[in-house]
Formats: structure tokens, C-alpha cells, sequence
């Protein structure tokens, strides 16, 4: 009987070591993504010997980090994967949401390096008594000085609307400083300009400089004013527009084209293709249009442009484009850093020519190395008078 016993409990002791090695693999398995982890045991070996014969200091640890993150992606080495610190992320972010919570005030640096502020009219910061040219001395806890990146300053004002931010500055010609407790108000950051062609009111012309949640929008009510100031065909400006999101620039030719229009195809790897067609006729699907572009439109701006092109529904005036047909999505940080990582690829069914590098070839091209703004209206104006 005893001996039955001993079995048992050798028995039971197995069970027992691999279900503690089992749990202890699944937590260390889910903990860590699901993905193997690297010990690094070389970069740990050089970091030490560093760290006792190296006449200097080492750098601070989120320094040492963010560079080995920019090792591993430049080992990647795809272009378009990039990591961003914290305040270039927060204001890329604010650029393409279109809008963004801050005191309402142009910063910009003197000859000798100070930052000063010029409130808008009627923002937070001009209500608060900010007087314009003052000098910058601190946003809260951050000490503004001449080696200050001004992304940090920007940064550090913007924030939830309603939130509130002090600030100390030096009114221009006083020596005493002041400070300011503001709150933060959403200010729109416009994607989009108009402006009728002073040698032609019948052309207006739509200048867009990004494609943001809210250019769409912002389009479409600048060809409503347009119009009602007379004009009869539009001009969409998109000379160095390097993009911005996909989406955006499928919504924007979705404004301009007509029903069963096929825009775009998205490509990823072991996934079907995810193509976008419009399901009815755009606001402005009968519309005149020609387009600008340079060499530096490029990514969403080039979707529209190529798209328009392809379809019938636009004439491109210009260079040719830069020939980016990659979609990146970006992945937060703990910290407020991002990685933004190339995940995708989109082609124009209705253009096969368009590959990367390539670019969008001008119906109308302009032979110049760099044309003047002068040079383009010209040959809007010829391609124009030409049309029937």
C-alpha cells in the first residue's frame, strides 16, 4: 500500500512542476506580447564597460532608449518608419485632428535668439493682457531659453481645451517679469486658402497645404465661396502638400467625382485588397478643375491629384509628383512618443502607371528646373482659354 502511495506522490509532484512551468511560460508568453524577447546581452556588455571606463558621463536613460530605437529602425530601414519624441508627436497629432486647445499667440524667435510671443486678436492670450512681442520666460514647470526647442515651447502651451496654463514673460521695454494663468481654447489649424485669380474671377483657386480630419470640410466651403464670388472652375493647389491621412484625401476626391468611381487599393500582406469606390456623385462632381502639383507632392496629396487625373476629372498642371504609395499607422508610446510604422501600400487602379518613385506625370508639364508661382498661373491661364 505504501508503495501505491509513493507513486501517487511522484506522480503528483510532476503534474505539479509542469503546471508550474506552464503557467510560468504562459504569463512570461502574454506579458511580453505573445513575441520572443531580446536580452540584449552585448548592448548590456558595452554599456557597462562604458559605464566604468568612460571618461564621461553616460547620456540620461530616456536619451539612451529613444537612440535605440532609432538603431533598431535604421537597421529597419524603410524611410518612412520613424520614431518622434513626445512634442513633435503631440503636434503632429493636433495637425492632423485640425484643431488643438492653446492661448492663441505666434512665437517667434528675435536675433538674439529670445522667444517672444504675439497674441492673436481675441484669443485667450490677448484677453489675459499678454502684450504682443514679450518675452518668454517659462510655460508652468518648463524654462524657456534661447536653447529651447521651439516644439517643446509649442508643446507645452497646447493642451485639453479648458485647461488652464500659466506663463511668465517680460513685456517688451520692461525689466519686471509677469505672469499669466490662461486658459486654453480649440483653435482651428486651417489645411486650406482661397482666392479668386485676379487675371481670371471666373477661376478660383483652392490652396491646400495638408490633409487633415477636417480638410474635406474646409475644401468644400472654400468652393462654395468661391463660387458665390462669381467663379465657374477651380483650381486645386497642391504644390508642396507632402500629405497627411489617406482617408482625408479619399474624402476630398470623393467631393469632386462621380458615382462607381474606383479611387484607390490598399495592399497588405496576407490580406485582401481593400478598394474604395464612391457610392454616389460628389457635391462638386461636375465641376471644372485643374490641379498644381511639384515635386513635392507627395503620399495623400498625390491620391487626389492621380485619382482626379485618372478619372477624367482633372487636368494636372506642373512637375512631376514625388511618387510616395505608402500608408504608415502610428502606434503610441508610454511616454507620449510614437512610432509611426510603414504598413501598407496604395496604388490607383484606374492609373496603373502610378508606382513609387514614380509619381503623377502632368498632363501639362512645365519645363522649368523651378517654376515661380507666376510660371503656373501663366499655364493655367493657356490651359484654361484653351478648353472649350
Amino acid at each position: 500500500m505504501k508503495r501505491h502511495i509513493d507513486i501517487w506522490l511522484a506522480v503528483a509532484a510532476v503534474l505539479f512542476t509542469v503546471l508550474v512551468v506552464l503557467v510560468a511560460f504562459l504569463v512570461g508568453f502574454y506579458s511580453n506580447g505573445g513575441y520572443a524577447q531580446f536580452n540584449f546581452e552585448i548592448f548590456n556588455q558595452a554599456y557597462n564597460i562604458l559605464e566604468k571606463n568612460g571618461l564621461k558621463p553616460l547620456p540620461a536613460a530616456p536619451f539612451t532608449e529613444y537612440e535605440m530605437i532609432r538603431g533598431l529602425l535604421k537597421a529597419y530601414d524603410d524611410p518612412y518608419t520613424v520614431f518622434v519624441e513626445p512634442s513633435q508627436h503631440e503636434l503632429e497629432s493636433n495637425q492632423l485632428e485640425g484643431k488643438f486647445g492653446g492661448i492663441g499667440a505666434a512665437l517667434q524667435r528675435d536675433t538674439l535668439g529670445t522667444l517672444r510671443v504675439y497674441p492673436y486678436p481675441n484669443s485667450p492670450a490677448a484677453e489675459a493682457g499678454v502684450q504682443s512681442g514679450s518675452s518668454l520666460l517659462s510655460v508652468d514647470d518648463l524654462t524657456v531659453g534661447a536653447d529651447t526647442p521651439d516644439d517643446t515651447v509649442i508643446s507645452a502651451l497646447r493642451g485639453d481645451v479648458g485647461s488652464k496654463v500659466t506663463i511668465r514673460v517680460t513685456p517688451q521695454g520692461e525689466t519686471v517679469p509677469v505672469s499669466f494663468s490662461i486658459e486654453r481654447r480649440e483653435f482651428g489649424i486651417p489645411s486650406v486658402t482661397w482666392f479668386i485669380l485676379p487675371e481670371q474671377p471666373a477661376l478660383g483657386v483652392v490652396k491646400i497645404t495638408g490633409f487633415s480630419a477636417t480638410t474635406a470640410d474646409e475644401i468644400s466651403a472654400a468652393v462654395q465661396d468661391v463660387k458665390a464670388q462669381g467663379a465657374t472652375a477651380v483650381i486645386l493647389d497642391l504644390r508642396d502638400n507632402g500629405g497627411g491621412l489617406v482617408e482625408a484625401g479619399v474624402d476630398v476626391v470623393k467631393l469632386f467625382a462621380k458615382v462607381g468611381s474606383t479611387i484607390i487599393a490598399q495592399h497588405q500582406p496576407d490580406r485582401a485588397d481593400q478598394v474604395t469606390r464612391t457610392l454616389t456623385n460628389g457635391k462638386y462632381a461636375d465641376l471644372p478643375l485643374l490641379i498644381l502639383v511639384n515635386q513635392n507632392t507627395a503620399s495623400s496629396a498625390e491620391i487626389v491629384a492621380g485619382a482626379l487625373q485618372a478619372l477624367g476629372r482633372a487636368s494636372i498642371i506642373g512637375k512631376q509628383t514625388y511618387g510616395k504609395d505608402t500608408i504608415q499607422l502610428v502606434f503610441d508610446l508610454t511616454d507620449g512618443s510614437s512610432i509611426h510604422v510603414t504598413s501598407a501600400r496604395w496604388s490607383l487602379p484606374a492609373n496603373p502607371a502610378f508606382v513609387s518613385g514614380a509619381g503623377i506625370v502632368p498632363d501639362f508639364p512645365l519645363t522649368l528646373d523651378a517654376p515661380a508661382d507666376s510660371d503656373y498661373y501663366r499655364a493655367v491661364l493657356e490651359v484654361y482659354s484653351s478648353k472649350p
